[in-house]
């Protein structure tokens, strides 16, 4: 007798896992605040944008809120329950087959329950034989609950995973319809379910028409396919009509339990050794003053297995637990918020870093002002009133600083107020755009920082005003602020004003005159991680060597205002190196900290200075007590309110001669001060006051008397730091290229899936899937996983590119496949996992199929060319053409066999699609070319219509007169593609009109319904207008399509003289 070899059993893999969801509500900052920068593209996922710069989301399976922080801000609603309990008498309760567990909530929750959420075990659960084979199995639970008292039930008949499983027959329906240039998402309902037909029987996932009903298309539940469905669980149950003789197995003939299976089910389907949980919430909506308990029933409707069934197959399920939730939903006034719901995948080991790029806290700022151009709209002087909104400008923050009522200053010193003028003075200097490093331009100043720990509101002001060299001062109540930035002198001292016999100068020590300065920021181009870069005076190190000095730039996020305010410290230590010390009476009550001065000191060179005898005012002289050297100088001297300048010759050593009007010499009295410029005296230096004491003793000058603090101002810093960019300007060096990390862009979700076999095996003989799909962002790699939805078995490949070879593949009776590609970054960071359930892989016969060869736009239609059929291809009776434009969609255009080319109509900008189908036999059995695309970025165009004859008469068909000035006109034109082009050739009227309102007024008015069209001939046409035009006025005419979108160039005519009808 002859014997065969034995066939190793065949054992599915598991293919039920627990789904964990994460839920978060986390707090972002102090409300209210504006928003993400960029809409969810500014949102981060474990680093990794929620949005694609595309559009497209990168995460299908979290849900992201946002709360802005206002007072009156919707309440979070918790999709996992938020604040609840256990019920102990529901844990760990076994399910054996057809009994039934009641659970009843405790009355301590009466009228606080907002949601029960179930959570199943299923321990076991697979199908075997006695040949060792495992495959999956299922079971059917009934679980219904009511208000203690009712007499009807809530059924529960579909559960989270039904819903990822209809999304995944959704993601399928809808990439075979792409394949097949069709859109899914545009068809009807019922449309869409004789697609699914189609789809499902040739994929002989249904065995014929009859199985597919309405409901195999499930409805969109509430929240959509996402976790926000996770809302509404009852809804209703989606089965095919193939499970039901496999379904009825498992029901014995027990009354009660074929009741319960008639009244809805949960059915629990696949293969698990390691446990599963199955988690369901069931929507509470009672009120506080309820009364009442609610009712839980759960059973096990499958049957118990046999002893003979347990030795080769397990169904165990038991209830985890119960929670009742008593608080869904919480309100967080004045809280910016981030409510994140998570399905967990592989994609990420652990719970990510959720971040995100966020305009901030929303201020007063002026209602003038454009924050995001940082501009100032001063056709009208500002009127000093605010509005709400972001801004990043330090002076419009530190008057919220200041100003704001909940946890400002104000908040403490309620009458507290600011100067509007000189805080909207200085917010526009820092807004003046300058040049950046990268040759564009930018706010000369901005402030951006996330305050991370509390701090006292006085120490914060002082904080954030240092950051832009300036000091706050209150005055009477009110805050001023004093900045360094370039100033005009409006005074002058000389050492005949001051009180001491001279000033007491000092110079800074040489550790201080930095050479080799670091600042340190955080640069928003790399993700805010902290940078470094060196500002350095080559020249200083050479003779000095390096004197390093460190410092961190507050609020700063960018490389070129980094730099500038290293090179402002560099430059303001370099060369401000001089100060001085001096007493002078009166004059602090008029100067403030940071004003500067003219100082003029003749033996350090710095312009003579002198008090006068007396100004003639008749000759316009100035009478010197002291002589001086010949020459032109120029004299100033203050007035009430501000130093003057007046031009002088000398007439001899002790006069001095006005070379200009003189018209306040009322403030020139004997002994005035005054400095002389110029000549061989030289110029006075400017200084800047850097503190002012005042004297309070009770002696004579009873606290008149105040100590100036005050350094040398470098005459070229200000320039230097707007220009850093220009080294005629600046001779420092400084770290020019910006060597940041930029953010990997994360690959696109896969398109277009195809999956074939190839006609050759492999190197071991095993045959081998060609997979292709496309991506807008092609990854580095994917990680693609194919699994035979019979078996449950899954075979696992890296391919590089948008497509590569798969094997082993499972052999060819093998009808139904699942596909898992997910795509990586070089840096191993995962993008969407495209998922395409029941595919069918096709044959190499389909590898023959035309190929596109170019895709051209031809006056007014779009040429689509491909190649030839080979000699090789398969037989075939009918050949099919189909298209979609922007405006329509078109399918199934007979085709000759030898054609290889189509003419469309061009309907403008927009979205072109175009595909072959070829039919083997009549019977349904197609093979589809890929689909091939093309953008359009410019309408069509038409031949210019020629006019051939244009006439005017003064009576109208209906025998009404044309007003005086005016004619009724009539024309013939010729239209040289009308009968062959796509979209005119349906067209009786192709033709837009326009008439000048006047005589060379160059305004057009369209005659829109008002002219009829009467055809002469192929591609002639005689054009009567009803409204009568003005007569020597231009008529414009052109040919257009129905929609607008493509037309011809305008033709003209002048309407002539009318001929007179009697």
């Amino acid at each position: 007798m002859g014997g065969g070899k034995n066939k190793a059993p065949v054992i599915a893999a598991d293919n039920l896992f627990s789904q964990d969801i994460v839920e978060l509500g986390t707090a972002i900052g102090e409300g209210t605040i504006y928003g993400l920068e960029k809409g969810l593209e500014s949102f981060f996922i474990g680093g990794i944008p929620f949005q694609a710069e595309t559009g497209e989301l990168n995460f299908q399976d979290v849900c992201v809120s946002f709360r802005q922080g206002y007072f009156d801000d919707l309440p979070i609603k918790y999709v996992m329950g938020g604040e609840g309990s256990v019920m102990q008498n529901t844990i760990g309760i076994t399910l054996p087959g057809e009994v039934v567990r009641t659970f009843i909530t405790p009355p301590t929750h009466r009228g606080r329950i907002k949601q029960i959420d179930i959570r199943l075990m299923v321990s076991l659960l697979y199908a075997g034989d006695s040949k060792g084979n495992a495959s999956t199995s299922s079971l059917l639970v009934s679980i219904k609950y009511r208000k203690v008292g009712d007499t009807e039930w809530r059924k529960v008949t579909q559960t989270t995973a039904s819903l990822y499983s209809n999304k995944a027959l959704m993601d399928t329906l809808r990439q075979e319809a792409s394949r097949r240039g069709l859109d899914y998402d545009a068809m009807s309902e019922a449309d869409k379910i004789t697609f699914a037909n189609e789809v499902l029987t040739d994929n002989q996932i249904i065995n014929n028409p009859n199985q597919l009903t309405q409901n195999y298309i499930p409805p969109r539940p509430i929240g959509g396919y996402g976790l926000g469905g996770l809302q509404g669980m009852s809804v209703t149950a989606v089965a095919a009509q193939k499970w039901a003789e496999s379904v009825k197995q498992q029901v014995s003939n027990n009354q009660a339990v074929v009741d319960e299976f008639n009244a809805g089910y949960l059915r629990l389907e696949g293969k698990t050794t390691g446990g599963y949980i199955y988690e369901l919430s069931l929507p509470i909506f009672d009120e506080d003053t309820d009364q009442h308990d609610w009712e839980i029933q759960i059973m096990r409707i499958s049957k118990e297995l046999t002893s003979e069934e347990k030795k080769f197959s397990n169904k165990e399920i038991s209830v985890e637990s119960m929670s009742l939730i008593t608080e869904d939903e919480k309100i967080y006034r004045k809280t910016a918020l981030c409510h994140i719901v998570a399905q967990h995948t592989d994609r990420f080991d652990s719970i990510p870093d959720f971040s995100g790029d966020f305009y901030g806290l929303i201020c007063e700022i002026p209602t003038n002002y454009n924050p995001f151009e940082h501009t100032y709209d001063e056709t009208q002087p500002w009127d000093g009133s605010y509005k709400k909104g972001w801004t990043n400008n330090h002076f419009w923050i530190l008057r919220e600083l200041i100003m704001n009522n909940d946890w400002g200053l104000r908040s403490v010193q309620q009458r507290i107020q600011i100067n509007n003028a000189n805080f909207y003075e200085l917010a526009k200097y820092c807004d003046v755009k300058v040049p950046t490093l990268d040759g564009k331009t930018a706010p000369r100043y901005t402030f951006n920082e996330v305050v991370q720990q509390a701090t006292k509101i006085k120490e914060y002001i002082n904080y954030v005003a240092g950051s832009v060299h300036t000091t706050l001062r209150e005055i009477n109540g009110v805050y001023h602020a004093f900045m360094d930035r370039p100033n005009k002198p409006y005074f002058f001292v000389t050492p005949e004003m001051i009180l001491q016999t001279n000033f007491q100068y000092s110079s800074a020590d040489l550790e201080s005159k930095y050479n080799n300065v670091r600042v340190t920021f955080l640069n928003k181009e790399n993700n805010y991680q902290q940078d470094r870069r060196t500002v350095v005076d080559d020249a200083s190190m050479t003779r000095y060597g390096s004197i390093p000095y460190e410092f961190q730039a507050i609020g700063c996020t960018n490389v070129t205002e980094a730099i500038r305010q290293a090179v402002y410290s560099l430059l303001t230590n370099r060369d401000e190196e001089t100060f001085t010390t001096f007493n002078l009476p009166r004059v602090g009550h008029l100067v403030n900290i940071y004003d500067h001065f003219y100082l003029a000191h003749k033996e350090n060179g710095w312009a003579n200075h002198a008090r006068i005898l007396e100004f003639d005012v008749v000759e316009g002289t100035f009478i010197l007590r002291d002589a001086i050297f010949e020459g032109h100088y120029d004299v100033m001297y203050h007035t009430q309110k501000k130093k003057k300048k007046v031009p002088c010759v000398t007439l001899d050593p002790y006069t001095l001669k006005a070379l200009d009007l003189v018209d306040d010499s009322e403030y020139l009295l004997e002994n005035t001060p005054i400095i002389i410029a110029g000549g061989v005296y030289g110029q006075p230096k400017v200084f800047r006051v850097l503190g002012i004491v005042q004297d309070d003793s009770t002696g004579p000058s009873g606290g008149e008397v105040f100590e100036f603090k005050a350094a040398i101002v470098s005459e070229h810093k200000f320039l230097a730091i707007d220009n850093i960019n220009n080294p005629e300007i600046v001779d420092l060096r400084f770290d020019v290229v910006d060597n940041t990390y930029k953010r990997e862009v994360i690959p696109t979700i896969p398109n277009n899936v195809r999956l074939r076999y190839k006609d050759w095996a492999s190197y071991n003989g095993q045959l081998v899937y060609q997979l292709n799909f496309t991506a807008d962002v092609v990854a580095e790699y994917y990680d693609v996983t194919w699994g035979d939805e019979t078996t449950g078995e899954r075979r696992t490949r890296r391919i590089f590119g948008a497509g590569g070879e798969l094997f082993p593949a499972f052999n060819q009776e093998t009808k139904k496949v699942s596909l898992f590609i997910t795509p990586y970054t070089s840096k191993g960071v995962a993008g969407q996992i495209k998922y395409v359930r029941d595919i069918m892989p096709y044959t190499d016969a389909e590898s023959k199929l035309p190929i596109l060869q170019g895709i051209t736009s031809v006056g007014g239609n779009i040429r689509v060319s491909w190649s030839a059929e080979t000699s090789d291809m398969f037989a075939y009776q009918f050949k099919y053409f189909s298209y979609t434009t922007p405006k329509e969609t078109v399918t199934n255009i007979l085709m000759n066999p030898t054609d290889t080319f189509r003419d469309i109509p061009n309907h403008g900008e927009g979205k072109y699609s175009f595909q072959l189908v070829y039919d083997r036999d009549g019977s349904g059995s197609k093979v589809a070319s890929e689909v091939w695309d093309y953008s359009a970025s410019t309408g069509g165009f038409y031949a210019q219509p020629q006019i051939t004859y244009i006439g005017s008469t003064t009576k109208a068909d209906d025998g009404s007169t044309a007003p005086v000035g005016k004619a009724y006109t009539n024309l013939m034109v010729k239209v040289p593609d009308w009968s062959t082009n796509a979209d005119l050739s349906s067209l009786q009227n192709p033709f837009g009109l326009r008439v000048e309102t006047a005589k060379d007024s160059g305004v057009f008015e369209f005659y829109t319904g008002q002219f009829y069209v009467i055809s002469t001939g192929v591609d002639t046409a005689r054009i009567i207008i009803t409204k009568a035009t003005p007569v020597g006025a231009t008529l414009q005419l052109r040919v257009q399509n129905q929609w607008g979108t493509t037309f011809s160039p305008w033709s003209e005519v002048t309407i002539p003289v009318p001929a007179v009808l009697i």
